[in-house]
């Protein structure tokens, strides 16, 4: 028999097992397990008011994404999230919405540009006026990525940063904030994205995909030091994906798939109207 949370309809689209994944998966993220810990069906079933199908279902859902792994006669254990791992996560990230860069530069719509205008003329705004929360200056931060992502009109680009940035990983990071914790900080920020805008304005692809992924890179690093302070570890010296240089030559790694992505996506559009977004 189905308990009473089985049965209720799915919110957002995910199904139960997604949504006890989720909130697992956020615990994991805050720390609330220790990396070992043991994730026991019935009791995970009962703090969730769900069946044990459920449960070993979402555990499945998070060995799969990486954060539990699940060992015969144990039943699911907590791998957490290294800083390598996060580090890996923001660099695959960047490189995307740097791409969603390429793509705004090379259509310069002018609605497009106003949209992106308007959210650097908010950092601009916050920045004049003094030191703004954290929390406050990365959610008008998220905006200009985000603007950018969307106006890419690349699916492609837009439903891969969903899926990464809507983990809940970064949600837990965005409830404490690591970075643009000091005024020079946030100061230094506001140039990126002048610098950004600018080359998306002149149409500079090139530009402002390599600047994008140096402004998403240095955000990576400010996190990663800062989270490795908070834990008392040695913040990793160079992150698989992060280290490969936006100038470099493609490479055998995700380097390489996404540039041959979009030259595929460049296929298609000489071939066929641009999908509306």
């Amino acid at each position: 028999m189905l308990k009473r949370s089985d049965r209720e309809p799915a919110v957002d689209g995910r199904s139960v097992p997604e949504r006890i994944a989720d909130a697992i998966d956020y615990a994991i993220a805050a720390q609330n397990y220790a990396i070992g810990d043991r994730l026991i069906e019935m009791q995970l079933a009962e703090q969730y008011d769900s069946s044990r199908g459920s449960v070993r279902e979402a555990l499945r859902i998070l060995a799969q994404r990486g954060s539990v792994e699940l060992i015969s006669g144990r039943g699911g254990v907590v791998r957490g999230y290294s800083l390598d791992r996060l580090a890996d996560a923001f660099a695959a990230a960047g490189m995307l919405i740097a791409l969603g860069a390429r793509y705004v530069a090379r259509h310069r719509s002018v609605a497009v540009l106003a949209r992106i205008g308007e959210r650097v003329g908010r950092i601009e705004k916050m920045v004049v006026a003094g030191f703004s929360p954290p929390l406050e200056f990365a959610t008008a931060l998220g905006g200009f990525t985000a603007t950018i992502v969307v106006g890419s009109e690349n699916h492609y680009v837009r439903s891969q940063v969903s899926a990464i940035l809507n983990r809940s990983v970064w949600r837990a990071m965005w409830e404490h904030p690591c970075d643009h914790l000091t005024y020079e900080r946030q100061r230094e920020e506001l140039s990126d994205v002048q610098r950004i805008h600018a080359l998306l304005k002149l149409g500079d692809g090139d530009g402002a995909e390599r600047e994008l992924r140096g402004f998403h890179q240095r955000h990576c690093d400010a996190v990663i030091t800062e989270l490795a302070h908070q834990r008392g570890e040695r913040a990793p010296a160079s992150p698989p994906l992060a280290a490969a240089s936006p100038r470099g030559t493609e490479g055998d790694g995700i380097e390489a798939r996404l540039a041959r992505i979009e030259a595929e996506m460049a296929l298609i559009r000489q071939t066929r109207p641009a999908e509306v977004a």
